[in-house]
């Protein structure tokens, strides 16, 4: 029997690299990952 996985993850993209590096993690590995990004990460959040 699986345990639950309990663990969670938040990422604050502060631009389009950091964010498209985020969203291939998240779909690739499964992970239930929370981005946050400001207009897609075409601006920086501040």
């Amino acid at each position: 029997m699986k345990k639950p996985n309990y663990c969670r993850c938040i990422v604050i993209a502060h631009g389009q690299c950091e964010l498209l590096l985020a969203e291939y993690i998240k779909s690739n590995l499964h992970l239930p990952i929370k981005i946050y990004a400001e207009n897609n990460g075409k601006t920086s959040l501040k």
